[in-house]
């Protein structure tokens, strides 16, 4: 069985638009690559923000995937990547 890799969502966009193109890049790293696979967390829980502190997340919305054990991947911060980008990253590291 292959590890586990994880795509996690942090924050929200500030306008409606960003906030559309957001809610679409989620949907489609869903489609893509699994339900199971996609966590969406907010930017405020004590969860949230210890991760973000580890990850040295400071801006959201940002998109990190990690593997199984917690190591990073790949990380976008304030700007998207495309739904291309997640797709390489998570393949690469399988």
């Amino acid at each position: 069985m292959m590890d586990s890799m994880k795509v996690m969502f942090y924050g929200k966009p500030d306008t409606v638009l960003q906030n559309r193109e957001y809610q679409r890049l989620i949907t489609e790293t869903k489609n893509q690559l699994g339900d199971d696979v996609v966590e969406i967390r907010d930017a405020v829980s004590r969860d949230s923000v210890n991760q973000m502190e580890i990850y040295q997340i400071v801006k959201t919305p940002a998109v990190l995937i990690a593997r199984e054990d917690g190591s990073p991947v790949a990380m976008w911060q304030h700007t998207l990547p495309t739904i291309s980008d997640i797709g390489y990253y998570y393949q690469s590291d399988r």
